[in-house]
């Protein structure tokens, strides 16, 4: 019901359902194998004691669509960190010191952390791929 409202729109549950199960179901994969992560390192690492900064609580970005979505899952290191942050607050043992950011911290604070590359991959001439268009031609997709 959110959704229609949202959209102005009438569809059905279904529909709904169709809409945003690929966007949970690859969502729930890269956060489940994050956790797996920092639950492996905190394991290893239990009783050490860290200084943890963590990433503001409002996302760095927010996605276009579900191949935006599927990109900065796996190319954007500000996602990433702020993913991270969100499962550490959540599980961080008590030996380890979390620092939450100042409030007055904006994404623009992070600026060290690498911007990803361009989600566009432009065709990159190479010797296979002009092998295999002299040999099967040109496809009518690439």
């Amino acid at each position: 019901a959110k959704l229609n409202k949202k959209h102005k729109v009438d569809y059905s549950p279904i529909y709904w359902r169709f809409v945003l199960i690929a966007w949970l179901l690859f969502s729930v994969q890269v956060i489940l194998l994050r956790i797996i992560h920092i639950k492996e390192f905190i394991s290893a690492h239990r009783q050490a004691s860290f200084n943890v900064s963590l990433a503001p609580l409002t996302p760095p970005i927010k996605p276009d669509g579900f191949l935006d979505l599927l990109y900065h899952q796996r190319q954007n290191h500000k996602f990433d960190f702020w993913v991270t942050s969100l499962i550490i607050r959540l599980m961080a043992p008590p030996s380890w010191n979390v620092i939450e950011p100042n409030k007055n911290l904006d994404w623009t604070n992070f600026s060290y952390i690498p911007e990803p590359e361009s989600s566009i991959n432009l065709e990159v001439p190479s010797f296979l791929g002009n092998l295999a268009r002299m040999v099967f031609g040109r496809l009518c997709f690439d």
